[in-house]
C-alpha cells in the first residue's frame, strides 16, 4: 500500500473526502499544500513527512492489537484441535487393543 496525501483546509470541499497521490503537491479545489494523511477511513489525521507509515500511530496500534487477537484465537483453536486429535487417537488405540484381545 502506498501513502496518500489530503487537503487539510477545513473550508475546502475536498477536506476529508479525497486522497491524492504522493506526487500531487496542491489541492485542485483550494490550492492548499497537501500533507500526508492516515489512510484509515474517516481518520484523515496528518502524518509527519519523515514517518513512512500509511496509518497514524493510533491506527497502527489498533491494527497491531487486532492482529495479536486473531493470532491468539488461532492458537487456541489449533491447541483445541490438537488435543481433540490426541483424544481420538488414544480412543482408537483403546478400541483396537480391546478388539485384538478377543
Amino acid at each position: 500500500m502506498k501513502r496518500v496525501k489530503g487537503c487539510l483546509n477545513s473550508n475546502c470541499d475536498e477536506y476529508k473526502k479525497t486522497y491524492y497521490k504522493v506526487s500531487d503537491e496542491y489541492c485542485v479545489k483550494c490550492g492548499t499544500k497537501l500533507s500526508y494523511v492516515c489512510k484509515h477511513h474517516k481518520c484523515f489525521k496528518q502524518i509527519p513527512d519523515d514517518i513512512k507509515e500509511i496509518y497514524c500511530p493510533v491506527h497502527i496500534a489498533e491494527r497491531k492489537d487486532k492482529k495479536e487477537k486473531r493470532n491468539d484465537v488461532v492458537k487456541k483453536i489449533g491447541g483445541g484441535a490438537a488435543a481433540f486429535g490426541t483424544f481420538i487417537l488414544a480412543a482408537g488405540k483403546i478400541v483396537n487393543d480391546s478388539l485384538k484381545k478377543k
